[in-house]
């Protein structure tokens, strides 16, 4: 029987241009320490690159930081 993973990681992202890029790079450092197959990892980054580019464009910067938190 195998075991799951689990993990924990967070990143505070700032309300700058390269907040994106920061978000993509964590996760798929964090996946691959956590040994997520690389397909995986690249379907992760799309989805975050999504998400955090909403998170950006629809929420003003004076709610303060974004935080990207990943649970596995």
């Amino acid at each position: 029987m195998s075991q799951a993973r689990t993990g924990f990681s967070q990143l505070a992202l700032a309300d700058t241009p390269n907040a994106v890029a920061w978000a993509r790079r964590h996760t798929a450092d964090v996946l691959r320490s956590w040994r997520v197959p690389p397909d995986t990892i690249e379907t992760a980054k799309l989805i975050v690159s999504e998400l955090v580019t909403n998170a950006i464009l629809k929420f003003p910067p004076d709610l303060g930081q974004r935080l990207l938190t990943l649970r596995g």
